[in-house]
């Protein structure tokens, strides 16, 4: 509650209390011109100083005399009401004009962190700062009887440190006489919408900033008012600083091209009335140099009032000049062309066109000479002299820089780094002086295909030409043919009307000028007539619409029509014609007009080339790939394709359903990481992997693959490298057949020759041996009877019955190898080795790693006949001194080799063995999946070596 003490005097009757007291310094305020202060101040970093009692009003108050008692009921009213006024969360104040409190609620200490006792009776002017006070004063000094409320914005510092922002709504108290006696101040808390203001601030610099980064300018328009804020890029576009353009519609009006104003005002009333989503326009506007720059203008209402009127506008500029340039070139240039200008000025014409569309690029054209060995300068203008004079007279040939290759070659040549190509080795010097460091040429053609000369392109850094740059070059190639053909039949006709109709019409395209409004041609070239299999004069009666066909027509009539409103400049088509026997004719169209901008069109120029062949090529390369795709989609055959990675990156159906899997479990993996091969045969697949990228082929192989399942499959695999244009592998083509039932049934078949020949074996050992067996015996029994003679010729005849009982019995151990069978691989190949120093008195050692343990019978029996056929070749062919049998085991394969010292066999060394018992051997070496390889020994002789990859896990 309100204490008693004399600043509560300041609570009644203020009039009385100032009529009564006056102030001194009350009076020598108001004749000075600062005025009242704002008493929330004291909230800021000052309110931590402590206050002072005002001087003048402490002297005043102490000498008064005390107020005239009030009655008891009005005290009780006054109280409540100051009750009520602390409930409030405004802060609530009275201050003299002095600064002086009379009155602080409750929400205003909680604000300042002071009691009631620390500001009542306190001013807190001499805490201002001199700038505070001057800021404060100076809108306080606003305060007047007709003018009585001012407000003020102000952050403070509350009793808790945060920094708020706070509003507060001062309204001053006048006598009678217009004086101030007090000021009531009532403040709110305004920190969040103060945020908020803030944060749309951002919002809004944050996307002027973004819009100006990409290079445009930004307007925001207030309708109602007129008021235009232009962004300082808007501003720099048309070349002035931001102080030159105020902020007004009229700054844009008066600066529009009076060609532009109405059409412009028209879109954007369009857009105001809601008659369009969006404004967008393209004019000219005056630069403060005084030049006219093109402009595109985009905008949109963004906010409107309950009727629907526009209030605010906000839009950009972008400068289009630079396209606006190049279209005009572009069209400059085939005017040029066609309205047979010089030839320097079109060539001029052509490449400054080009240096403008790409930055960096150096053009230069050259023309063959007379006698069509050299080349000499067409324009050359943007070349350092000293190189222009190096390059005066460039013969034509393949070891030139260039130019004279290209003309020479009769295709394009590119030269990425000038310092490392030999063709420019006379021409470095001046090339590094002139700064140039790349450079390529695309030869000029004309209409019979002779060479005119070359369109050359250089930069000032190593570099490869784009395929933008190279589309642009092919153009301009074509179009400086035109020119130069032009040219040189105007010189041979010496007239400048009979030189265009000889340009006109040996031109390699076919050429026409056609009625715009009718379609009708007026003026076609030969070219143009065989084009369209008719002679000139039947095109003459005829319109295009006419010759197109139906399906294509409306594509073209709606680029006539936006070439004719002025929406394009030209238009390039590929459309089908239809001759008068209804054959169809695919054709590149090219259109330009011929009338100026701002003209009404007249006539336009077609340029047509036949591209039927090439769309009949694609036609077919389509089909062809339709039909390869189908072949792979449906062959048996496995079919695979691999990066130069080794990845696969296509499988057939045959292939994933062969196996048992399916594309995602191998797509992106190699095939020795994909689980389809053992360890061993994984190592051998990159090897040949690595090898097949040297090559680019390789023969055919048979590996095991394990599918899906776990089953192991035999297949039989080709490999190929497929190449691109320059020469580069690009992926590597596999293509297999699953041989696995095929050789089955082969060891099927071998097993019951095997079978066969045992049974002979038996049969020649128990049947042919004992019977010639026994017929030995008689002949002893015969031998011993007789003498003389026939004494001799009995036992003759038991010695060639002897020698040939042992011939049968090495037949039937060869045709039964029961030393196999019941002594092992070790065994039977050790008795081999016995029976060749034995039975054919030839040395034979046998060396054998005794480690080694197949226990599989069916192997070890074709590894058998494998040496016992390489033992017979080298006895019957080679009459060896010396034969060796080796079995060992080297880097996890078991490698078989039978080495003699014989005079070798004519097979040549091969991995693919000739012969029939090379065949044999190789047969045999297939079935267990084992590879044989026989050719001459290094040191005389032959060796067979059969190697055979033993098993492990994967």
């Amino acid at each position: 509650m309100i204490r008693s003490t004399a600043p509560r005097r300041y609570l009644t009757n203020c009039s009385v209390c100032w009529h009564a007291y006056p102030s001194p310094l009350f009076n020598a305020f108001f004749e000075t011109p600062l005025g009242i202060t704002q008493a929330f101040l004291l909230g800021g970093e000052s309110s931590k100083v402590p206050m002072k009692k005002s001087a003048s009003r402490t002297a005043t108050t102490a000498s008064a005399p005390s107020p005239p008692a009030r009655p008891r009921r009005q005290q009780a009213d006054a109280e409540r009401h100051a009750e009520v006024l602390d409930d409030m969360s405004e802060v609530i104040l009275r201050y003299l004009p002095d600064g002086t409190y009379t009155y602080v609620n409750e929400a205003f200490c909680r604000l300042t962190g002071r009691t009631r006792d620390q500001l009542l009776g306190y001013s807190w002017l001499s805490q201002l700062g001199p700038e505070q006070s001057a800021e404060v004063l100076a809108k306080l000094r606003l305060i007047t009887p007709r003018n009585p409320v001012v407000t003020l914005e102000y952050p403070v510092t509350n009793s808790q440190g945060e920094l708020r922002w706070m509003q507060f709504i001062n309204r001053g108290l006048f006598n009678a006489k217009g004086r101030l006696q007090e000021t009531q101040a009532v403040g709110h808390d305004i920190t969040e919408l103060k945020q908020a203001q803030l944060d749309l601030m951002e919002s809004n610099e944050r996307w002027k900033f973004a819009v100006e980064g990409s290079g445009d300018g930004v307007w925001d328009w207030n309708v109602p008012t007129g008021q235009v804020s232009y962004s300082k890029r808007w501003k720099e576009m048309l070349g002035y600083e931001e102080h030159e353009i105020g902020p007004d519609f009229i700054e844009w009006r008066t600066r529009l091209h009076p060609d532009d104003l109405e059409a412009a005002l028209s879109t954007i009333g369009t857009h105001l009335s809601g008659k369009s989503d969006s404004y967008t326009n393209e004019f000219r506007m005056l630069c403060k140099d005084g030049s006219w720059k093109w402009i595109l203008a985009r905008g949109k209402v963004t906010q409107r009032d309950a009727n629907g009127n526009p209030l605010r506008v906000v839009g950009t500029h972008t400068d289009i000049s630079a396209a606006k340039a190049a279209k005009q070139r572009e069209e400059h240039n085939l005017r040029l062309v066609a309205t047979a200008a010089p030839l320097s000025e079109s060539l001029d014409a052509i490449v400054t066109s080009i240096a403008a569309q790409h930055l960096g690029m150096i053009c230069a054209v050259m023309l063959t000479d007379p006698s069509g060995t050299r080349l000499v300068p067409g324009t050359v203008s943007q070349l350092p002299l000293t190189f222009r004079t190096a390059i005066a007279e460039m013969p034509i040939k393949a070891n030139e820089a260039c130019s004279g290759a290209a003309a020479f070659a009769r295709s394009r040549v590119i030269v990425e780094d000038i310092a490392k190509s030999p063709n420019w080795r006379k021409y470095r010097s001046v090339a590094k002086l002139a700064g140039l460091r790349s450079g390529w040429a695309q030869p000029i053609f004309d209409s019979t295909g002779h060479i005119l000369g070359t369109f050359a392109c250089y930069h000032r850094q190593p570099h490869s030409p784009t395929t933008p740059e190279l589309q642009t070059i092919d153009q301009a190639a074509s179009l400086t043919a035109l020119a130069i053909q032009r040219h040189r039949s105007e010189e041979a006709l010496r007239a400048s009307e009979h030189s265009f109709r000889a340009i006109f019409e040996q031109a390699a395209v076919g050429v026409a000028l056609i009625d715009t409004s009718t379609g009708r041609f007026l003026k076609v070239n030969q070219r143009m007539a065989e084009i369209n299999h008719v002679t000139p004069d039947q095109m003459l009666k005829t319109t295009f619409m006419a010759m197109t066909h139906p399906d294509d027509l409306q594509a073209d009539l709606d680029l006539m029509e936006k070439l004719k409103t002025g929406q394009i400049r030209n238009f390039n088509l590929e459309k089908r014609n239809v001759t008068t026997s209804g054959e169809v004719i695919w054709i590149s169209l090219t259109v330009s007009p011929m009338w100026k901008p701002g003209e009404t069109p007249s006539v336009h120029m077609s340029v047509v080339q036949d591209i039927t062949a090439s769309k009949n090529a694609e036609a077919n390369y389509l089909r062809e790939l339709e039909y390869n795709q189908a072949l792979i989609t449906h062959t048996s055959a496995y079919i695979a394709a691999l990066n130069t990675r080794g990845e696969f990156i296509h499988l057939n159906p045959a292939f994933l359903s062969g196996l048992g899997y399916h594309a995602g479990q191998l797509i992106g993996r190699t095939p020795w990481q994909s689980g389809l091969m053992n360890k061993q045969e994984s190592n051998r697949s990159k090897q040949r992997f690595q090898q097949l990228l040297s090559v680019g082929s390789q023969p055919a192989i048979e590996v095991r693959l394990r599918a899906s399942h776990g089953e192991w499959h035999d297949v039989e695999l080709r490999s190929v490298a497929t190449r691109l244009p320059d020469g580069q592998i690009d992926r590597i083509i596999i293509t297999g057949n699953d041989v696995t039932e095929r050789k089955r049934l082969q060891r099927e078949i071998l097993n019951l020759v095997e079978g066969e020949q045992a049974r002979l074996g038996h049969d020649l050992h128990d049947g042919v041996g004992q019977t010639m067996t026994g017929i030995i015996s008689l002949l002893n029994a015969l031998e011993t009877d007789l003498s003389g003679p026939a004494q001799d010729d009995a036992r003759r005849i038991r010695e060639l019955l002897q020698d040939s009982v042992s011939e049968v019995r090495r037949m039937s151990h060869g045709l039964s190898p029961t030393s196999v069978k019941y002594r092992g691989l070790h065994g039977g190949l050790e008795l081999l080795a016995e029976t060749v120093r034995l039975n054919y008195r030839t040395p034979c050692t046998c060396e054998i790693d005794p480690a080694i343990d197949l226990n599989d019978s069916e192997i070890e029996t074709h590894l058998f006949r494998i040496c016992q056929e390489a033992i017979n070749n080298a006895l019957r062919h080679g009459k060896p001194s010396h034969v060796q049998l080796s079995l060992a085991v080297k880097n996890g394969d078991l490698i078989l080799q039978i080495t003699d010292d014989g005079k070798g066999s004519t097979a040549p060394k091969s991995d693919s063995p000739s012969g029939i018992g090379l065949q044999v051997m190789d047969y045999r070496a297939n079935l267990i999946g084992a590879t044989l390889r026989a050719g001459p020994a290094a040191s005389g002789g032959f060796v067979v070596t059969c190697r055979l990859a033993l098993p492990s896990p994967v």
